[in-house]
């Protein structure tokens, strides 16, 4: 006769489960993983460290040899001067040597975010993962291409991450209405780009190296509205391609009196050297919306936040 006891007692004191069956022992099995650690260290080989340590012994021994010299034969007609070097070479020379003792022992880790998803962002419970801010510099659309800052704007607001977590600022010293306009353009796409790659596990987030791949865009799916979602998202992402692209062609040509914007004033960016500071928000979310209004900044700082799945609201504040 064998008795078979269960290692994860239920609440009541009773048997509960068998171990790895039923709920009860699911639950248990996904709390062990979760105490799991998050990374471990990759060993790294003795004959690559070992050559490196070689080398930076070399190193020390040469720079024994050159400061023997240096204390030895001072210059007696620049005293001064031979001091002040000296200290400088010595200087440098601590730098040198505190920056190769990370070196001499180097540590690789391996993470594993699926343990990190277990244990600090469960599902039907509240995510304990950090808040994160990205942020964009650009300076010229003309040489830096808008539609490659809106891909990796769309590229940030795509990550798997939790979306009430999750901040990405872009920022132009040039105050260029072009990038104004075409980071509007973003925002709306967003919209559909975003929910598509989480929904589908897309990798690239980019639309334009995600649609440029020429690889089995069907493997490991196994939803059936993938194909129809995906050729009407890429039809999407053309349409998109094609307004920036007017964006693009009607900054060629500036206005002499300046740009205008849609309500009939003058953009306060007209002069890249001297204007006033600019927000632009596109939020889910009025809580984010108004804590960045009050914000100032050089040039214009448009803010493409990602807080829930709520209405839209875009504001302008110009100071």
């Amino acid at each position: 006769m064998m008795q078979v006891t269960n290692k994860y007692p239920d609440a009541r004191g009773g048997g509960g489960d068998m171990e790895g069956t039923g709920s009860n022992g699911e639950d248990m099995q996904m709390v062990d993983d979760a105490r799991l650690p998050l990374s471990r260290i990759v060993p790294i080989p003795a004959n690559q460290l070992n050559l490196y340590r070689i080398v930076i012994i070399l190193r020390l021994i040469i720079l024994c040899f050159f400061f023997q010299y240096r204390v030895s034969h001072p210059v007696r007609d620049a005293y001064g001067l031979w001091l002040v070097s000296v200290i400088c070479e010595i200087w440098f020379a601590l730098s040198w040597l505190l920056d190769q003792f990370p070196k001499w022992y180097p540590i690789n880790r391996e993470t594993y975010l699926d343990r990190l998803a277990l244990r600090y962002d469960r599902e039907g419970e509240p995510s304990q993962l950090c808040p994160i801010d990205i942020f964009v510099s650009t300076v010229d659309p003309l040489k830096e291409p808008p539609l490659i800052t809106a891909n990796t704007v769309l590229s940030i607001l795509a990550v798997d991450y939790p979306v009430d977590k999750v901040s990405c600022y872009v920022s132009d010293d040039g105050s260029a209405m072009l990038t104004f306009e075409s980071l509007s353009e973003t925002a709306e796409f967003a919209r559909k780009w975003v929910p598509f790659c989480k929904k589908h596990n897309i990798e690239p987030r980019a639309p334009e190296f995600y649609f440029q791949q020429k690889i089995d865009y069907l493997k490991d799916k196994i939803q059936p509205s993938f194909v129809k979602e995906r050729r009407a998202m890429k039809r999407e992402y053309e349409e998109f391609k094609i307004r920036i692209n007017a964006l693009v062609a009607k900054a060629q040509k500036v206005p002499e009196e300046g740009w205008t914007m849609a309500d009939g004033t003058a953009w306060p960016g007209n002069n890249p050297r001297d204007h006033p500071g600019m927000i632009q928000v596109c939020s889910w979310g009025t809580v984010v919306a108004l804590t960045l209004m009050v914000m100032s900044c050089h040039g214009l700082c448009m803010s493409l936040v990602k807080r829930g799945q709520v209405s839209s609201i875009t504001r302008r504040l110009v100071q």
